[in-house]
C-alpha cells in the first residue's frame, strides 16, 4: 500500500525558502543515504502520517524537485524546486518481522528499503519511506537523497519526525537553514594542486557501471563486526598519547587510534598494504564567515594522510600522523579550497550523471564515522529503539553508536565494521588489541 503524504502548510517556519533551494557544487553527492530505524512497537500509522507532514513543513526541500539551469555566465547551475510534491510511504503490514542483530551495518537491507532511482531525474523524488508493522515492531526504511544534506541532516530530519510523533515540536536551536555558501570555481592552477589529495574524485562511471567496479575492486570480504566499550577506547586513547612525544600539544582522538590499530594491524600481516588514510570530516563547527553551523547541506569533505612508508607498523606515529592531517585540515582557508575544487569536480560528474569511485587506490584506507550522532535517538517514544544501515567496502571502517543491548546501555560503546578481504580477516583480528570485542 503506498500513502501520498503532503507537508502541513500551517507549519512552514516563517523565513523558509518559498521557490526554491540552492545547491551549491559541493552539495551535488549524486547518491542516496539509506537507513533503517527499528522500533520496538507497531506505530500508530495516523499520528505518523501527522508527525511526517509537520517535519516536511521544517524541511521543506525534501518535498522538492533536482532542477539545473545556465546563469548568464554560462555557469551550470543546481537547485532544488519547491514543489511541495507529496511524500510516498510505503506500508507493509506483516504477522512476524525478522528479527536482526545488533551490529549497525548489514550485508544488504534491500527488502526494508524504499525503491527510488539512483539517477535522480527531474520528476523523481528525493526522500521516501517505506514501513514494515507488525503488532510489535516497526521498521521504517529511508531513502534520502544527498543533495537533501549529510547525514547530520538526515538525522535531525528524522529527531523531529520522531519528536511531532510525540506531540513535540523541534529543537529551535537546531532548525535548519537554507543560506548556503557557494564557494567561487578553482582557477587552473587549483586544480592539479589539489587532485593528488582527491583520489577519490580521480575517477567517475555511470550509476549503471558503478556497482561492478565495487564488486570488482572488493573482491571477497569478511567484514569484521566488533563492539569497542567507551571505557576501553579511552584506555586506548591514553596509551596511544603517551606514545606521543611529551612537549607535543597534539591530542590524540579515541578515532585515531582506532583507524590505526587497523591500519597497523594490516601493515603487519601485508607489507606496505596501507600507505594512505581517508577520513570523512565535517566542518560544522568550524568558524568562518562562510560557514553555517544548521544548514541543511553537505558539511562534509574528506582528509587525506599519507604515511611514512618506514613506520607503517607504528601505532603511535599512524595516529598522530592522522590527527595532524586534520588539525591541519580544520583551517577554514584550507577548507574553503579544498571545497572549491571538490564542489568544481563534483558539478562535472553530476553534469555528466556519473558517480564517484572510491575504490581506485587499492594502498588507501577509508574511514567514515558518525559516533557524534545519536542515530538512537530517533526512537518514536521507544528508549529501546535500534539503528541499521548497510555499505560494507575493502579496508573501509564504519564506527557508529552501537545499539543498545541487554549488555551494554545506550551510548555504553562503539560498533566498528571493517571490510576485510577473506585472505587477511583473520589475521587481523589476532593483530587487533583486547579493546576490540569481535562479534561477527
Amino acid at each position: 500500500m503506498i500513502v501520498p503524504v503532503e507537508l502541513d502548510f500551517k507549519s512552514i517556519i516563517s523565513g523558509s525558502p518559498q521557490k526554491v533551494v540552492e545547491i551549491p557544487n559541493h552539495d551535488l553527492w549524486m547518491t542516496f543515504i539509506r537507513n533503517v530505524h527499528d522500533i520496538p512497537e507497531a506505530l500508530n500509522l495516523d499520528r505518523f502520517k501527522l508527525a511526517l507532514s509537520k517535519a516536511l513543513a521544517v524541511y521543506r526541500h525534501a518535498c522538492g524537485r533536482l532542477s539545473k539551469d545556465i546563469n548568464g555566465d554560462g555557469m551550470l547551475l543546481w537547485k532544488i524546486l519547491l514543489t511541495d510534491s507529496p511524500i510516498l510511504v510505503e506500508i507493509v503490514n506483516l504477522d512476524h518481522l525478522p528479527y536482526f542483530t545488533d551490529s549497525v551495518i548489514k550485508d544488504n537491507l534491500l527488502t526494508f528499503l524504499p525503491d527510488v532511482n539512483n539517477t535522480v531525474n527531474a520528476d523523481d523524488p528525493l526522500f521516501a519511506l517505506k514501513l514494515h508493522i507488525s503488532t510489535q515492531r516497526t521498521i521504517i526504511g529511508v531513502a534520502w537523497h544527498h543533495t537533501l544534506g549529510d547525514a547530520a541532516t538526515l538525522q535531525r530530519f528524522m529527531i523531529t519526525l520522531s519528536g511531532y510523533y510525540q506531540n513535540y515540536g523541534p529543537d529551535h536551536s537546531l532548525l535548519p537553514s537554507f543560506h548556503k555558501h557557494r564557494f567561487p570555481n578553482p582557477s587552473p592552477t587549483d586544480i592539479p594542486k589539489w587532485l593528488s589529495h582527491m583520489s577519490h574524485l580521480a575517477h567517475t562511471y555511470p550509476a549503471s557501471e558503478i556497482g561492478a567496479k565495487y564488486t570488482e575492486a572488493n573482491g571477497v570480504l569478511h567484514p569484521i563486526r566488533a563492539i569497542v566499550r567507551r571505557s576501553d577506547a579511552e584506555v586506548l586513547r591514553r596509551k596511544v598519547q603517551a606514545m606521543q612525544d611529551p612537549n607535543s600539544q597534539l591530542k590524540i582522538s579515541i578515532h585515531d587510534c582506532l583507524a590505526a590499530s587497523f591500519i597497523t594491524a594490516i601493515n603487519s600481516i601485508q607489507a606496505n598494504a596501507i600507505q594512505r588514510f581517508l577520513n570523512v570530516a565535517g566542518f560544522r563547527q568550524i568558524k568562518a564567515e562562510w560557514n553555517e553551523p544548521n544548514v541543511a547541506g553537505n558539511s562534509i569533505y574528506m582528509i587525506s594522510t599519507e604515511f611514512d612508508p618506514d613506520h607503517l607498523r607504528d601505532l603511535g606515529y599512524i595516529s598522530a600522523k592522522i590527527r595532524e592531517a586534520l588539525v591541519a585540515a580544520r583551517r577554514p582557508e584550507f577548507i574553503a579550497s579544498y571545497i572549491s575544487v571538490a564542489g568544481h569536480l563534483m558539478m562535472l560528474a553530476a553534469d555528466k550523471k556519473e558517480q564517484f569511485f572510491f575504490g581506485s587506490d587499492p594502498t588507501k584506507f577509508s574511514m567514515n564515522s558518525t559516533v557524534m550522532l545519536d542515530w538512537q535517538a530517533v526512537n518514536f517514544g521507544s528508549p529501546s529503539a535500534r539503528f541499521f544501515t548497510s555499505g560494507i567496502g575493502r579496508f573501509y571502517l564504519r564506527v557508529y553508536p552501537a545499539n543498545p543491548t541487554s549488555d551494554l546501555g545506550k551510548g555504553e560503546a562503539l560498533d566498528v565494521t571493517f571490510g576485510a578481504p577473506a585472505s587477511m580477516r583473520q589475521g587481523i583480528i589476532e593483530y587487533l588489541g583486547p579493546e576490540f570485542l569481535v562479534v561477527e
